[in-house]
């Protein structure tokens, strides 16, 4: 029950951000927004330090690891990231139909990054049984 609350969660603030960060410059000219930009970079920074902060919340709630095999921790370290940017991409790929101005490559790369800092401090931080 914890995971799927901590999931929807995730999924609402992945949401808000990415409307919050859109949302002033959706309706700018493309020709005149880049000024309004990030870097991908500082895109895909501004999203770690958020999965950060995401792990931080959600460690103060539920400090041990669910996963309590060192083995599948690893693991989930590692794919949890490639997996969750393989699933931003395909949404994106998909949403493209109906004119989303986001690439799919850069939403992946950001989803990459949110969740590898969450994963990373989750892994790191968290208590293990």
């Amino acid at each position: 029950m914890a995971e799927l609350v901590i999931a929807v969660l995730e999924l609402l603030l992945e949401l808000l951000i990415e409307v919050g960060l859109n949302w002033p410059v959706a309706e700018a000219d493309p020709a005149n927004r880049r000024h309004i930009t990030l870097s991908l970079f500082w895109q895909c920074f501004l999203y770690a330090v958020i999965g950060c902060l995401l792990a931080a919340i959600s460690l103060y709630f539920f400090p041990f690891t669910w996963i309590k095999n060192p083995q599948l921790q690893v693991l989930n370290l590692l794919l949890a990231p490639v997996l969750a940017a393989l699933a931003a991409y395909w949404f994106t790929k998909k949403e493209l139909v109906s004119s989303s101005f986001i690439s799919p490559s850069t939403r992946a790369w950001k989803s990459y990054c949110l969740t590898l800092a969450l994963v990373l401090v989750r892994y790191t931080f968290g208590k293990h049984a």
